[in-house]
């Protein structure tokens, strides 16, 4: 792992747990601007930086860079935040039981939200009710920009939002997936209409979700800190965790998941040694694992 990857996670291990470091001077800055760029931990990474009492090492330049990605994804999360009200009220005025989940749920975990980014707003919804929240969308000046499949996507404000009637659509290597985890709405708390997953279901989910990422191209850092934000405010069972990863033929990788997030981030616990390999795959690409890679070459590959 390079230097500046490495100094990354230290970075968000800090951010976590909420302490000031002293930046390190041998630290390439311009470099991990990249990096942080790459894995859209820009916000996060200033959060230590601005708060660090020695910053004035970070070039003039560099770190103005770091403050203009910090404000751009304020303002972002803003206007995201925005159009999840104005999706809470409509699909409550009509009656639709509704989960936001991914992003939209588990940037308000971190010690500071608006820092989490997030590219687009995912919400889960009853097959039933996809025809009916098309239309009263649609008439709410939403603009439908895909209609294809089990995910719709809509635009409000500039805002991208994927309505969802599954949580996990096809296989992920060998796992039918999409089967384990077809009742994500009846594994749910609700608050009238309002729903948030169960800890433990969601956390097979976050699980299920990276080896999804894996499957296409690669998960980067951001995702394995949102493990560790996630477990720190709730009580796992993780004996229900695995079992449900068992049963999709995804235990073995959980287990080098969540041992690679508690060696990161000193959350959860270990589950084997053998991570290394996971941890060049995960700091090398970026949040989506596509960066610096040939994608053809990856597509021929899978």
């Amino acid at each position: 792992m390079k230097k500046e990857e490495n100094y990354l996670i230290k970075i968000c291990n800090a951010y976590l747990h909420k302490q000031n470091i002293q930046l390190d001077e041998s630290i390439d800055y311009s470099r991990l601007f990249s990096v942080c760029r790459e894995h859209n931990l820009l916000a996060v990474a200033f959060c230590i930086i601005k708060n660090s009492d020695n910053k004035g090492i970070v070039p003039v330049m560099v770190y103005k860079s770091f403050e203009d990605g910090f404000y751009e994804t304020i303002i972002k999360y803003d206007a995201q935040t925005n159009v999840i009200n104005i999706l809470e009220r409509i699909l409550n005025e009509n009656g639709i039981r509704h989960i936001f989940f991914k992003g939209a749920e588990i940037r308000e975990y971190y010690p500071v939200p608006e820092a989490r980014a997030m590219g687009d707003i995912d919400i889960l919804i009853e097959p039933k009710s996809r025809d009916t929240v098309k239309s009263i969308l649609l008439s709410k000046g939403f603009e439908l920009k895909n209609s294809n499949g089990p995910v719709y996507d809509y635009v409000k404000d500039g805002v991208l939002i994927e309505v969802h009637t599954k949580i996990i659509s096809g296989k992920v290597g060998n796992s039918n997936a999409e089967e384990g985890f077809a009742n994500a709405m009846s594994n749910a708390s609700y608050n009238g209409l309002s729903g948030k997953l169960n800890p433990s279901y969601q956390l097979a989910y976050m699980i299920t979700h990276i080896a999804h990422h894996f499957w296409f191209y690669g998960a980067g850092i951001k995702l394995i800190l949102d493990l560790a934000v996630f477990q720190s405010h709730f009580s796992i069972d993780y004996e229900e965790v695995f079992g449900m990863l068992d049963k999709i033929n995804l235990k073995h990788f959980g287990e080098v998941i969540l041992s690679l997030c508690a060696k990161w981030f000193e959350i959860g616990g270990s589950y084997t040694d053998n991570t290394v390999d996971t941890e060049e795959f995960v700091v090398s690409f970026g949040a989506f694992g596509n960066a610096r890679r040939n994608k053809a070459a990856v597509v021929e590959r899978k």
